[in-house]
């Protein structure tokens, strides 16, 4: 399988562009980047998403991802309710229509 259908789940032409999707922020973040709305950016893959989001939303993916851009443990991100731990990871596809939604683990004592 080659490699852009492994990352983007199907051939594309150079030509098609990346669909626009809904991000639901955690109640920790909406502070920073819009209280109580949803974000929205395009991307085929998780990790394109992000650093587009991050393009319009200055710090976002510093506070999701790590150095090496792996996902903060304390972080989850589901697309359509299914943990993209679950399909590809950050190159998971995206496709038109998906939702995006980021839950942060609460612990305590």
């Amino acid at each position: 399988m080659s490699l852009l259908k492994r990352i983007f789940g199907k051939s594309r032409n150079a030509k098609e562009s990346p669909p626009k999707i809904e991000v639901i922020l955690p109640t920790m973040l909406q502070k920073f980047y819009g209280q109580g709305e949803n974000l929205f950016a395009c991307g085929f893959n998780v990790s394109e998403l992000f650093n587009n989001l991050d393009n319009k939303y200055p710090g976002l993916k510093a506070k999701i991802f790590d150095n090496g851009g792996n996902l903060r443990t304390f972080i989850n991100i589901y697309i359509n309710g299914k943990n993209i731990n679950e399909i590809n990871g950050v190159i998971s596809p995206l496709r038109a229509g998906d939702k995006i939604e980021i839950i942060s683990a609460v612990a305590g004592g």
